[in-house]
């Protein structure tokens, strides 16, 4: 998978994590009674596992040299270590580059990989964990809290125990479940599976709109209380799940995609009490 595919499936998912996670959108703005305040320990550790350097290539190794600031994923690795063994990472774990934590490297493992002994490998404890515990890590309160803890000056590094107790909202299994299905299911069948002409310019404007609520750490502006409302239609998006595998996507007994289109679209488009999306010349 590219690595444009996986920044916009890690966008699209921020933005769910946003709205149900943090602003509570399904529940009036309320935290759920059966939710709870707890700790990044509770749902998470450290990977103790090991690879031999002999089954890894450049293209399933990190390091902070060649996973890049500002979120931006990682390029491929110039080089190998030439030690024997390095930290072993699984599919659903997440990195994240422990020296000067401020740079925000962070990468989401689509496969196995190893990683460099500078970066911390976050295994899920469960792996219906794996979407909500990414979309955790990579809001800016949690780079803030790891940077805050951080020791030495000249090249700070994330205190590992610290890190551990960064306080995170735990909700229910259910919708911890219901999350990653919607994330891994959806987002990334329409991302693969696509067959349509990825130079439209409805194609285009999603990848435009999912970059804009990424880096502003949801579907709100960073500044401001407005929502980014995307440039593609809603029929667009609709048209694209129906012509991908139905049941790679997260559908309910007995829904369709158009009732999963009807629970989803809200959270995307809903502007005001209109469902609607913005015209793709406008600045605003």
């Amino acid at each position: 998978m590219s690595p444009n595919i996986n920044e916009n499936l890690e966008q699209q998912a921020q933005a769910l994590f946003k709205a149900w996670f943090v602003d509570f959108e399904p529940f009036g703005g309320v935290m759920p009674d059966d939710w709870r305040m707890g700790t990044l320990s509770e749902i998470c550790g450290y990977s103790k596992d090991k690879i031999d350097i002999d089954n890894l290539t450049l293209d399933s190794y990190y390091s902070t040299e060649n996973m890049q600031p500002n979120r931006q994923g990682a390029v491929q690795a110039t080089t190998l270590p030439t030690i024997k063994q390095t930290t072993a990472c699984k599919k659903g774990d997440v990195l994240i580059s422990n020296i000067r934590p401020y740079f925000k490297k962070i990468l989401y493992c689509f496969s196995d990989c190893g990683c460099s002994t500078d970066i911390l490998c976050f295994v899920p404890n469960k792996t219906d964990y794996s979407a909500f515990l990414y979309c955790a890590l990579y809001a800016d309160k949690f780079f803030d809290y790891m940077v805050a803890g951080s020791k030495g000056t000249k090249m700070p590094r994330g205190d590992k125990q610290q890190i551990m107790v960064y306080p995170i909202c735990i909700p229910s299994a259910e919708y911890i479940e219901k999350f990653n299905q919607a994330v891994a299911s959806m987002l990334e069948t329409v991302y693969t599976d696509y067959q349509g002409n990825r130079a439209d310019a409805d194609f285009v404007n999603l990848e435009i709109y999912l970059k804009r609520v990424w880096f502003s750490n949801g579907i709100h502006h960073h500044y401001a209380s407005d929502k980014f409302v995307p440039a593609f239609t809603p029929e667009f998006f609709r048209t694209a799940l129906k012509n991908v595998d139905a049941a790679k996507l997260p559908l309910a007994d007995g829904e369709t995609v158009d009732t999963l289109c009807d629970r989803i679209f809200p959270v995307i488009f809903l502007h005001g009490n209109t469902l609607w999306c913005r015209d793709s010349t406008s600045d605003k």
